[in-house]
């Protein structure tokens, strides 16, 4: 599952992420929830916007290719946005 997906906006101008969204015709936003559903994660973007919602629906319709999903596998930098899951003892 992905929580906060979206970075809180904070990855939607990197250099990267707006590419690819100027690739695909798509919003930044839309391009980083179609690369975690092609990662196999749900992700779950907190949204109160009804246009918003639409607009993140627009990421079940294009795929991103093999070079797009390699360059964002390269973002990775252990950005957390909320709490760390990994911080929280198991008590299971």
């Amino acid at each position: 599952m992905g929580y906060s997906p979206l970075t809180r906006g904070e990855r939607f101008n990197d250099p990267r992420v707006a590419a690819l969204a100027r690739k695909h015709g798509r919003s930044p936003a839309q391009v980083l929830i179609r690369w975690a559903l092609q990662q196999h994660v749900v992700p779950i973007p907190k949204t109160t916007r009804l246009e918003r919602l639409r607009e993140n629906l627009g990421s079940f319709d294009f795929e991103l290719d093999s070079a797009d999903m390699a360059q964002l596998d390269s973002c990775e930098e252990n950005l957390h946005t909320c709490w760390n899951c990994l911080d929280v003892p198991w008590t299971g």
